[in-house]
């Protein structure tokens, strides 16, 4: 299946950061590190000059005080500072800012022996310094990210520029010598923690390495970095920057305006929210036998959730104020439920918080949304969702732009680049205005489920909410949701009436994060891609998407993507034939988590291919690799299997004429094309034969073939689809045929049994397959290759 490019579609990304925080294993912050770091090849931007930087993105009010030239060089104790150690530069700049008063309404304060309690920061990262207002200065020597205004890393230079991160001179601004990659990587992280604990809209830092310093600002679109500069020589522009980031105000600094942060009565105020527990209702699911509940009412977990969200109280907490039609409403917040990993991209967060207004609980979600055309927010989505009152999606309370808060890296390389085309740029994703979204629902993960049928059922709701979506005739634009993962599965509690009137409480599923679907389009129209890269979760996308990047995502693969979070659940939480932890940790680890790099380009693992490209689907299986040998997976409800079997039929059957419909077009003078039916008779399979010669993956070049009537060299004639197979692949290509299949098996109770365990995968589960050190950079344009079937011998390894 080659991923030739599909006109009017955005690549999918590679294995990033997002999919490497959800793997089995933890990875360990020098994993991490790289990780984030790879996740920002290519977005760090070079500024001409210091003061270029500085009127840039610290222009400095003409009403406010200037400052006084200097007669000496304040930073003449510093002369030596190449040679010195880090620590003696770090102490002895401390020194210099505060008896010249560099930098009078701040407080520089170091940091670099003791990280933030676990509490606060449980990787335990410590900064070198930072710049605090006065009221908020630390005096244990700790980072205290929640309250720094502007960090401050030093370096030492004793053995020249081998610790900075970027290369002025040399071909590639991002140097790749290991040491200046570790620094590079170090202080991605740094500027991830600020966002992490502050609400922020950029962040300036301060990199000092011995004699030279440089400027950085961060956003979610990428980084601005000044060139390195003697501040001995030339100190004048320091001093600027110190000067003016003491007198600005907190919103020229980054900080977010429209979050206030709470102090006294006000934070106190959400310590006896979470104590609340009028209209409170059990979520346990049962018959409700005549119970009735309150008009407005919410679920104990959710106050739960609240309670846990405010227990650490050196945490700061906020009261956020978001549009809601003509007006604003406020919420109050505490830690957020989710965080998104990684510096660049969305930086989504999500908070369970309490509505001022409607005095309720409520799931806030706050992104920054990619603004280029025809990019709807997620909101505008979501209302119109709601109005057709389609099941199982979010409910819309308020949502809207903040205010001009928007990335300007972006503009800043169109600016630099006035000639060059945006899908060109390195920050293609950026100029988003932070966009939050708040709805009625705060659901539980879907690993919360229960028994392995309420499991089906939560995915059932959540393929019928895509397909009323994808083709509720009361739409006036259909949208493919196109992110199909089990985060954005949640379970929310729902009341159902049975066909004898009883009343229950169970737990349903809900399709959440809307915000990258696209609309469907008639098949006479040419599609258009709206940004240069797509989002997707690496461990359930479809084996065809990831095996083609540059294809459009469509009803088969996001179906496809529902049977391998169903697959991975089961899995990871329910009995099956996989006896100990440890093989149903593997398979999932060498299923979903594995990939193969072939030609400088990630493709699917071989676990993944081999199970939907099973010439005879019977169901799961493991190729073991102790045993040497495949072992079927079964589950302990019948009724899984039941799913899983039929699930395979259809997606093996699709995949079967894919690689049917490639080789008759690469082989169009091969006799065994239809065109060519009057001289060729199909042989039975087992007398076909590999033809002898150079794989066709070969980076050799290779001849012309459409004057070729002999087979291609290293290609093996795929299976001839049968009409039965096309009957199975066109059940794919719409939703009623699974809804129907996972309704009806859900329904027979005698296929289900009480088959809930625990997590099998351990906590101190060490990964059988290494981690790559360099991965691929991301691939922005359309590049026709074939790809080769992966090796099934050869998961998460380089061919």
């Amino acid at each position: 299946m080659a991923p030739d490019p599909e006109p009017g579609e955005s690549p999918a990304k590679p294995y990033n950061l997002s999919s490497w925080e959800w793997a089995l294993e933890n990875l360990d912050l020098s994993e991490y590190r790289l990780k984030s770091m790879q996740d920002m090849a290519r977005l760090f931007l070079k500024a001409d000059s210091p003061i270029e930087f500085l009127d840039a993105f610290l222009p400095y009010p003409s009403t406010a005080p200037k400052r006084k030239p200097r007669k000496r060089n304040p930073f003449e104790s510093l002369v030596n500072a190449d040679k010195e150690l880090e620590t003696d530069v770090v102490a002895q700049f401390r020194n210099v800012v505060a008896l010249k008063k560099l930098c009078p309404k701040m407080v520089f304060t170091t940091s670099e022996r003791r990280p933030d309690p676990k509490n606060m920061d449980g990787t335990g990262q410590k900064v070198d310094a930072a710049f605090f207002r006065p009221q908020d200065a630390p005096t244990d020597g700790r980072p205290h990210w929640s309250s720094q205004v502007v960090p401050a890393e030093f370096k030492s230079r004793k053995k020249g520029d081998i610790y900075d991160p970027f290369d002025d001179k040399g071909i590639d601004f991002e140097s790749q010598a290991e040491k200046r990659k570790e620094v590079r990587a170090q202080i991605v992280t740094y500027s991830e923690l600020v966002f992490e604990h502050q609400h922020r809209v950029f962040v300036i830092m301060l990199l000092v390495m011995g004699r030279r310093y440089r400027l950085l600002r961060w956003d979610r679109a990428g980084t601005i970095v000044t060139p390195s500069v003697d501040y001995y020589e030339n100190p004048d522009d320091l001093c600027e920057f110190l000067w003016r980031i003491s007198h600005l105000d907190d919103e020229a600094l980054g900080i977010d305006p429209t979050a206030i942060r709470l102090e006294g009565d006000d934070f106190d105020e959400l310590d006896t929210i979470a104590q609340r527990v009028v209209n409170e209702v059990d979520e346990t699911p049962r018959p409700l036998e005549g119970e009735t509940f309150p008009e407005s009412f919410h679920y104990k977990y959710v106050r739960k959730m609240f309670e846990e969200s405010i227990r650490d109280r050196d945490r700061p907490r906020y009261k956020l104020q978001i549009p809601s039609g003509d007006g604003v409403d406020h919420f109050l917040v505490g830690k957020a439920a989710v965080v998104t990993p990684g510096m660049a991209g969305r930086g989504t967060q999500c908070w369970v918080a309490w509505h001022c207004e409607g005095s309720r609980f409520v799931w806030l979600k706050d992104s920054w949304r990619v603004s280029f055309e025809d990019i709807e927010k997620e909101g505008d989505i979501l209302a119109r969702l709601n109005h057709v009152k389609i099941p199982g999606v979010p409910t819309l309370v308020c949502h809207g732009d903040i205010g001009n808060q928007t990335t300007l890296t972006a503009d800043w390389w169109k600016h630099k680049n006035p000639r060059a085309p945006v899908a060109e740029s390195p920050t293609a994703t950026s100029a988003p205005p932070t966009v939050p979204d708040t709805v009625v629902e705060v659901g539980m993960p879907l690993k919360k489920f229960l028994f392995g049928r309420q499991l089906a059922s939560i995915v059932l709701d959540c393929i019928g909410a895509h397909f009323d979506a994808a083709s509720h005739k009361k739409l006036r634009v259909r949208v493919l949701h196109r992110d199909v993962s089990d985060q954005n599965i949640i379970i929310y509690p729902k009341i159902t009436r049975s066909s004898e009137g009883v009343r229950s409480l169970v737990w349903g599923g809900l399709l959440t994060d809307w915000e990258i679907s696209k609309p469907v389009i008639e098949r006479n129209i040419q599609p258009k891609a709206r940004q240069p890269q797509r989002s997707g979760r690496w461990q359930f996308m479809s084996v065809y998407l990831l095996m083609n990047t540059l294809r459009r995502v469509k009803i088969e693969d996001e179906l496809e993507s529902f049977f391998h979070i169903l697959v991975y659940y089961a899995v990871r939480y329910l009995k099956s034939t996989l006896l100990t932890d440890d093989d149903a940790a593997h398979f999932l680890e060498k299923c979903y988590d594995c990939f193969t790099v072939h030609n400088n380009r990630i493709i699917c693992g071989a676990q993944k291919w081999a199970i939907v490209m099973q010439k005879t689907a019977g169901g799961l299986f493991f190729d073991h690799p102790m045993y040497n040998s495949t072992l079927p997976i079964t589950f302990a409800s019948k009724g899984l299997d039941v799913i899983v079997h039929r699930f395979l039929l259809c997606i093996s059957a699709r995949y079967k004429i894919l690689a049917w419909n490639e080789w008759l077009e690469k082989h169009p003078n091969h006799p065994a094309h239809p065109q060519h039916r009057d001289r060729f008779q199909t042989p039975p399979p087992s007398k076909r034969r590999r033809v002898e010669g150079d794989s066709s993956a070969s980076d050799a070049p290779r001849r012309n073939r459409e004057d070729d009537d002999g087979p291609t060299p290293g290609m093996r004639m795929p299976d001839i689809p049968t009409p039965e197979d096309r009957i199975l692949a066109d059940r794919l290509t719409n939703h009623p045929y699974m809804i129907a299949q996972i309704r009806n098996t859900t329904s027979k109770v005698s296929f289900w049994k009480e088959d809930r365990l625990h997590d099998r995968v351990p906590p101190d589960y060490k990964c059988h397959y290494p981690l790559y050190e360099t991965l691929p950079e991301p691939q922005t344009f359309p590049e026709p290759q074939t790809l080769p079937e992966p090796q099934t011998t050869s998961v998460a390894d380089s061919e």
